[in-house]
């Protein structure tokens, strides 16, 4: 967490690119608890990322409360780590400083057991997740109403914070075993002897005493270049939103001021008096927070172990500190540390009352304690003869029972040993019963045929979590429970993957068929559908009834696939047959029509054209049709269409024919551009006239060819001109512009070109061919049209002044002609006199 000032968080510039904002609140368009990423900041606000959305604010004046802002650090976990929430979260409800241990990493969740034994399995990708961190170490007051076996401390012997308190702290974390880490030993020592709570300066910080002698500071000194350094100071600080009193350099300035004011006597300034005063006060709230702290410690611990903060282990030492408090400032004290010394007080006088008649209840408790002990350790004796764990003994209850009451009793005299030995057998005996209900549970699972619903779900994964407690798992193969239990968990977790299966195969379906849609084919064709009929033919049977007539259409949809291409290699090769009955004509009868009589291969072939036409339309609208056939099958279709009109010519005419078309499909292009066509049109027009069929076939071509001619000129008139329009305009260069009549004259032309180009990419069915036949012809067209477009553009403003300034000339002009001779604009009357 940045935490940034009340001024630093309005400001934009604050907001660096990598940063991480977090609503805590509803605001400025932001939902609470989402993080976004800063992606950019300036004067207009703050831009936002998350997700893929964008966003952004501008930060007023309460952004310090409305948002957070945070640094970035990625870390590595993994199953079995521990972690630490390090914010609240309020919708997990976890708070901040709470631990845990990861469970389980899985692809879309994260299982997270928290240390009071609650669950969270939140998302992978859930902002919460990015509030965590390594529980591998822990800050003091973070620590605090914890305790653990083991502890390793570290104090920093020269850090202003470090005291006995501080120091207690750490120590009262431990049960067994404390070690604590510093930088310099006898410096800490030295330091925790001085008297507590009293702010010190660097110099007394270290062990130095400051000796003001007037070799130090001088008595001359002037007051005001100190003052004006401290309302600096003061200031700076109130930027920065603390105290003036926790900078760096405030002890040394205050000796300063100090020395000043004792040099002066009664003559200190006002302000002087008022800054140490605000001083004092500083010093005394923070002997106060120390203490306060110290004894919430305290009260914290008494109360999780159950006992009166009075002989919590080292209320003393906090009560000896309160009086050192009280004695340096009567005025310090506040009701909470006025009401724990009345307390201590008060069980004082309680303890010294019973002290008479506690020694009988002592020994009682002595024996009772080790009657205990002994049925304990003959109760272990005892499993270990029978194989069977202490907890599962018939006489176990009664020893925990009994246990129970000694420790409500005495509290806090029975030993760790056997506290945690009573505390895990109950804890066993009263999972075991958890696990037999469970049994129950998940046996009743197994009534219907469907997957388990969701709380039988869970009932399974605890059942599952306590099986893998070998105790309890031993304990359940001896009652018999393990072996059925085991297998009705198989038989549902079998159903529950079982539907899981069947949920992604739907899913992938749906996607399947969105996919065909698009490609706006049948789904037998879509990318993607043998892999999904592969998984579908491997989830077995028992499938929903959309799957299941997937795979039942799948026999039928294969045989209609191998009708539609034996149909198209039928067409295909029918097509074929007919040039074959030409190549065969042309070698025998060239100068002959084909015949068409009953008997002869293409009268057959003719015949029975209308039917195969009629069967590879019909085939075209199969929506199984694939995009290759597809376009077989139109050019197959277009030859059959287009066989009629060419019946009239002779063989050889008719082989020349099919060879330009063949070359012409072969090339991708209009057959005009086939080399030969032209020649073999202007044989037809040379032939003489025939049959009507001929004539038709003739008159077509030969218009087509002009078409085409007509086309290909205009396009290369359009290309020319555009060229020669760009090549003028450069020769000319920048005085090409101040040109009075070659000018309009060049702009007129260009613009004209660039309608004609408009005229030409508007008629697509007409020039579509030539522009396709030049590579990079239409793209390079439109570069130069845009060229002339932007020149005249960019000459606008000269060319409006240049004729603004020819028609100034030529009115001067005009006016100037009119002096030189008035006779010519004098009118016809003329006066000569009486």
């Amino acid at each position: 967490d940045r935490r940034l000032t009340r001024v630093l968080a309005a400001d934009p510039q604050s907001y660096r690119p990598g940063d991480v904002v977090v609503a805590n609140r509803d605001v400025y368009g932001l939902r609470k608890g989402e993080a976004w990423r800063v992606t950019g900041s300036g004067e207009d606000g703050i831009a936002l990322e998350r997700r893929g959305a964008v966003g952004g604010f501008r930060p007023s004046g309460n952004a310090a409360h409305n948002v957070s802002v945070f640094e970035t650090r990625p870390i590595s976990l993994r199953a079995g780590d521990e972690i630490v929430f390090t914010r609240n979260l309020g919708q997990p409800g976890v708070v901040n400083g709470e631990r845990g241990m990861i469970e389980e990493i899985g692809r879309k969740r994260v299982r997270i057991r928290l240390d009071g034994g609650r669950r969270l399995s939140p998302r992978t990708d859930d902002d919460g997740l990015r509030h965590v961190d390594h529980a591998w170490t822990s800050t003091v007051h973070r620590a605090q109403g914890l305790t653990t076996d083991n502890v390793i401390a570290v104090l920093d012997a020269t850090s202003m914070m470090t005291d006995r308190a501080l120091l207690y702290v750490e120590m009262s974390r431990a049960r067994d075993g404390f070690v604590l880490l510093t930088d310099d030993t006898q410096e800490l020592v030295h330091r925790l002897e001085q008297e507590i709570g009293v702010s010190h300066s660097a110099l007394e910080a270290t062990g130095h005493a400051v000796r003001r002698v007037e070799q130090e500071v001088s008595r001359k000194e002037p007051l005001r270049p100190a003052l004006r350094e401290w309302r600096a100071l003061e200031a700076e600080a109130e930027r920065d939103g603390i105290s003036p009193f926790l900078a760096e350099e405030a002890d040394a300035l205050l000796d300063r001021l100090r020395q000043r004011a004792e040099a002066e006597g009664g003559d200190a300034p006002d302000e002087l008096a008022r800054i140490l005063a605000d001083h004092d006060a500083h010093v005394r709230g923070q002997d106060r927070e120390a203490l306060e702290g110290l004894l919430w410690s305290l009260r914290h611990r008494a109360a999780s172990e159950g006992r009166n903060v009075a002989v919590q282990p080292g209320a003393g030492a906090a009560l000896k500190m309160a009086g050192e408090l009280a004695e340096r400032h009567p005025e310090a004290l506040s009701k909470p540390l006025a009401d724990f010394v009345s307390e201590c007080g008060t069980r004082m006088r309680e303890l010294g009352d019973r002290l008479g008649w506690v020694g009988p209840r002592i020994r009682r408790a002595e024996r009772e304690l080790s009657a205990i002990e002994n049925d304990w350790q003959g109760a272990r004796i005892k499993a270990g003869l029978k194989g069977e764990h202490v907890a599962f003994l018939p006489e176990t209850a009664s020893l925990l029972k009994r246990t129970a009451d000694f420790a409500l009793e005495h509290k806090g005299a029975l030993p760790k040993a056997t506290a945690d030995a009573a505390r895990d057998c109950e804890s066993l005996r009263q999972r075991w019963g958890r696990l037999k209900g469970l049994a129950k549970e998940v046996g009743k699972g197994l009534d219907g045929s469907g997957a388990p619903g969701k709380a039988a779900r869970k009932a399974m994964a605890e059942a599952e979590d306590l099986l893998r407690d070998d105790r309890l798992s031993g304990k359940a193969e001896r009652e018999g429970i393990r072996v059925p239990l085991t297998a009705a968990l198989g038989i549902l977790n079998a159903r529950l993957s079982r539907q899981e299966l069947i949920g992604d195969l739907q899913r992938d379906r749906e996607a399947l068929m969105a996919e065909a849609r698009r490609e706006g084919c049948h789904p037998y064709r879509a990318p993607g559908y043998d892999r999904f009929m592969e998984r579908l033919g491997s989830a077995g049977h028992d499938l929903p009834p959309d799957l299941s007539k997937m795979v039942e259409d799948l026999p039928r949809l294969d045989a209609r696939d191998r009708e539609i291409r034996q149909g198209v290699r039928e067409v295909t090769d029918f097509v074929a047959r007919r040039r074959e009955i030409i190549d065969r004509a042309a070698r025998r009868r060239p100068d002959r029509p084909l015949g068409k009589g009953r008997v002869s291969s293409y009268g057959r072939w003719t015949r029975s054209a209308p039917k195969m036409i009629e069967r590879g339309e019909r085939l075209a609208r199969d929506p199984l049709l694939t995009p290759d056939d597809r376009k077989t099958l139109e050019k197959a279709l277009a030859r059959l269409h287009a066989a009629p009109d060419t019946d009239a010519l002779d063989a050889r005419s008719l082989k020349t024919w099919e060879g330009i078309l063949d070359r012409a499909e072969k090339e991708g292009c209009h057959r005009f551009f086939v080399e030969g066509y032209d020649a073999f049109v202007k044989e037809l027009d040379a032939a003489p006239s025939g049959s009507p069929e001929f004539n038709r076939f003739a008159v077509g071509e030969r218009s087509e060819l002009w078409d085409m001619q007509a086309g290909q000129a205009r396009v290369r008139f359009v290309d020319r001109d555009l060229a020669r329009a760009l090549r003028q305009r450069d020769e000319g260069g920048s005085a090409f512009v101040a040109e009075m009549h070659p000018y309009p004259r060049w702009k007129r032309e260009a613009e004209r070109t660039v309608g004609e180009l408009r005229d030409v990419l508007s008629d697509r069915e007409r020039y579509d061919r030539h522009l396709a036949r030049v590579p990079g012809l239409e793209r390079r067209l439109r570069g130069m049209a845009a060229a002339v477009l932007e020149t005249v553009r960019r000459d606008a403003p000269v060319r409006k002044e240049v004729e603004a300034a020819y028609r100034a000339q030529m009115e001067r002009e005009r006016e100037l002609e009119r002096i030189r001779s008035p006779s010519r604009y004098m009118g016809a009357e003329i006066d000569i006199g009486p």
